[in-house]
C-alpha cells in the first residue's frame, strides 16, 4: 500500500478499521504508514494491544518478547520498505 502514494494514508486507516473488527488481541506495526493502521485501531472502544516500531531494526530488537510459541502471526509488509530483508 506504500506504493499508493496519496491514497496510502486512507488505505492504511481503512485497514485499521477492518482489523479492529476482527477477534484479535494484538497488532504490531512497522513503518510510518503503518502508524495510521495503529491509530485507527486505537480509536476502537474494545481493548486491542498495539505496538508500533519506526523501522525493522527496532522490531527485530523486540520480537522475541512479542511473539510466543503457538501464537498466530499475520504479517503485512511492504516491498517499498524492503521488509523481506
Amino acid at each position: 500500500m506504500l506504493e499508493l502514494g496519496k491514497g496510502s494514508k486512507k488505505a492504511h486507516e481503512e485497514t485499521g478499521k477492518l482489523i479492529a473488527g476482527l477477534n484479535i488481541d494484538a497488532v504490531i506495526g512497522v513503518g510510518k504508514e503503518t502508524e495510521n493502521i495503529i491509530k485507527s485501531i486505537n480509536k476502537v472502544e474494545r481493548e486491542i494491544t498495539t505496538k508500533f516500531f519506526k523501522n525493522k531494526i527496532t522490531l527485530l530488537d523486540s520480537i522475541k518478547d512479542l511473539i510466543h510459541p503457538d501464537d498466530i502471526v499475520l504479517l503485512k509488509a511492504s516491498r517499498g520498505m524492503k521488509f523481506e530483508e
